[in-house]
């Protein structure tokens, strides 16, 4: 991927998460984080990596249908993992864009 595009890429999600910050009511947040139930937080985690382990998997399988050669699962599942980071972080889908263009 061209460096001017990866700089790019990582510049408007660095500004996104920087606008979000600023936007962030943190005494809500903080009632939020102290109220919350951790059974439920821990049990979010046993559903959400199957989840991701899987859909890398299949991003894995499109990538070698497309004959690009050398690419791993651990390679898909990282590129998947920036992409669902950026896609939570931006409106609309562009962590899909981030995934394409890695």
């Amino acid at each position: 991927m061209d460096k001017r595009l990866s700089l790019l890429i990582k510049s408007i999600g660095f500004l996104i998460f920087l606008v979000i910050l600023l936007n962030i009511d943190y005494v809500q947040l903080y009632d939020v984080v102290v109220n919350m139930d951790l059974n439920y937080l821990l049990l979010s985690f046993l559903f959400v990596l199957p989840q991701l382990l899987v859909r890398s998997f299949r991003w894995l399988i499109i990538i070698r249908s497309l004959s690009l050669k050398g690419v791993t699962f651990l390679r898909c599942f990282c590129y998947y993992l920036i992409a669902v980071y950026m896609g939570n972080l931006t409106p609309g889908k562009l962590g899909e864009f981030v995934k394409a263009a890695y």
